[in-house]
C-alpha cells in the first residue's frame, strides 16, 4: 500500500512541476527545479518507508516528518486539481505584463505575482493539515423531549465517531477525545463506528479507552471501515478492552432510576433487498427489548439509518460517517448535496438527529469543519433545543 501511494505521489508531483514550469516565470530555472524535486523527494519518503516496513513505519517516523509531508502532498494537489482556475488567472497576468508601454519595473512585479499560486496552495495544505490534527473542538447539544424519564434529566452522553486510527492518525487521537469527554463528566461515551484503519492498532486503542471516566462506561458500534479490516479480529481483539461492543442489540442503562435503552446497529451494507430494509432487520433485533417509557438511544454509523429509527419511536440517534465533508463554510458543508444528512441537528418532530463532523478523515484536510466531540445533555420538557 505504501508503494502504491509512493507512486501515486510521484505522479502528482510530476504533474505539479510541469504545470508550475508551463504556468509562472521563474518556474524553469535550475534553483526551482532543484528545490522542487528535494521537497518531493522528503514528502515521498514517509511512503516509501510505509511501503518497506508496512504499517509498522508509522512509530518510526517522528510526526512532524508525516505532517510536512502531507502539508506539501495536499499543497501539490490543489495545484493540480485547481489547474483549470489558476491557469487562466495567470494568463491574465502575462498578457498584462506584456503590453506594450509596460515600463520593466511593474513588468517584472507583474511576472512574480505569479507565485502567489503556489504560495496561497502551500499555505491552504499547511492550514488545512494543522487544523485536521488540532485537539478537537467539543459541541455541546442541551435537547428536549416532554416524555423523558424524570430520572434522566440533565443526563450527558458523549459521542466520537470516525478516529480512524492508522498510518495518519495516532491512537492518541482517540486518548484526546476520551479525555474531552471526561472533563465535560458525561455519564456515558459512545463511539459511532471507524475507530481504526488496522487491526494492529486495537491493543493501544484498548489501553487509551482504560481512561474513560464515564459512570456507565463505553459504548460502541461497527463501521464500514471495521468491516474493511476484517470483523472477526476486530471483535477479539476490541473484546478485550473496556468498550462494550452493540451489534444489533440493544444495551439498557439504569440511571437514577429511569431507564435509557440503547440500540446499537452494524453498517447497513447493501443487500438483496437495499440498504432500508437491511437497517429495518438491525433495528427490529436491537430494539426488541424495549418497555414502555424507555428513553430510545440509536447509534448508527450511517446518518441514514435514522429514517428507519424515527419510524420505531426512537427519540435520539447519533451518527458519522460523514466527516461533515471535510469543508464547510459559514458551518454548512460544501459537499451537502452528497448526503441527505451530513453534518449537525436534524428533527423530524420528537425524532432527533445529530451527525459529528468525526475525528479523522478520508485525506489530513480540514477546512471550517473541525474535529470534534460532542456533548449531548438531555432535558425533560418542551424548551427549545440549543445546539
Amino acid at each position: 500500500m505504501g508503494l502504491f501511494f509512493a507512486t501515486f505521489f510521484l505522479l502528482l508531483h510530476g504533474m505539479g512541476f510541469v504545470m508550475l514550469r508551463h504556468g509562472v516565470a521563474g518556474a524553469r530555472h535550475r534553483t526551482f527545479t532543484v528545490g522542487y524535486w528535494v521537497a518531493a523527494a522528503l514528502a515521498l519518503a514517509p511512503w516509501l518507508t510505509l511501503g518497506l516496513w508496512s504499517w509498522d513505519a508509522v512509530d518510526r517516523v517522528p510526526a512532524w516528518i508525516w505532517n510536512t509531508s502531507i502539508a506539501w502532498t495536499v499543497s501539490v494537489t490543489v495545484l493540480v486539481t485547481g489547474w483549470p482556475v489558476w491557469r487562466p488567472l495567470l494568463g491574465l497576468l502575462e498578457r498584462a505584463a506584456a503590453r506594450p508601454g509596460v515600463d520593466e519595473a511593474r513588468r517584472e512585479l507583474l511576472k512574480k505575482l505569479g507565485w502567489l499560486v503556489p504560495s496561497g496552495a502551500l499555505g491552504l495544505g499547511s492550514v488545512g493539515v494543522v487544523a485536521a490534527g488540532l485537539r478537537p473542538k467539543v459541541t455541546t447539544l442541551t435537547l428536549h423531549w416532554p416524555d423523558l424519564p424524570e430520572g434522566l434529566h440533565g443526563f450527558k452522553i458523549g459521542h466520537f465517531s470516525d478516529v480512524h486510527v492508522g498510518p495518519f492518525i495516532s491512537p492518541a487521537t482517540a486518548q484526546a477525545a476520551v479525555e474531552a469527554l471526561n472533563e465535560a463528566k458525561v455519564d456515558v461515551q459512545v463511539m459511532t463506528g471507524d475507530l481504526l484503519d488496522d487491526v494492529e492498532f486495537v491493543p493501544a486503542l484498548n489501553r487509551v479507552f482504560t481512561g474513560v471516566k464515564a459512570q456507565h462506561g463505553l459504548l460502541g458500534i461497527l463501521g464500514n471501515h471495521e468491516h474493511w479490516v476484517g470483523i472477526p479480529q476486530y471483535m477479539e481483539g476490541i473484546s478485550k478492552g473496556p468498550m462494550k461492543m452493540l451489534v444489533n442489540e440493544g444495551h439498557v442503562i439504569t440511571h437514577n432510576g429511569a431507564r435509557l435503552h440503547v440500540s446499537g446497529i452494524d453498517y447497513p451494507f447493501r443487500g438483496m433487498d437495499g440498504p432500508a430494509a437491511v437497517t429495518d432487520r438491525f433495528l427490529d433485533k436491537a430494539l426488541a427489548g424495549v418497555q414502555d417509557g424507555d428513553f430510545k438511544l440509536c447509534l448508527a454509523h450511517h446518518p441514514t439509518c435514522w429514517d428507519s429509527a424515527k419510524t420505531r419511536g426512537v427519540h435520539l440517534t447519533l451518527s458519522g460517517h460523514t466527516h461533515g465533508g471535510q469543508v464547510a463554510l459559514g458551518g454548512k458543508s460544501v459537499f451537502a448535496a452528497l448526503y441527505r444528512y451530513i453534518l449537525g441537528f436534524y428533527q423530524d418532530g420528537p425524532a432527533k438527529l445529530f451527525v459529528t463532523a468525526g475525528l479523522g478523515h478520508w485525506f489530513p484536510f480540514r477546512f471550517g469543519c473541525p474535529a470534534e466531540v460532542v456533548v449531548v445533555t438531555l432535558q425533560r420538557g418542551a424548551g427549545p433545543d440549543v445546539t
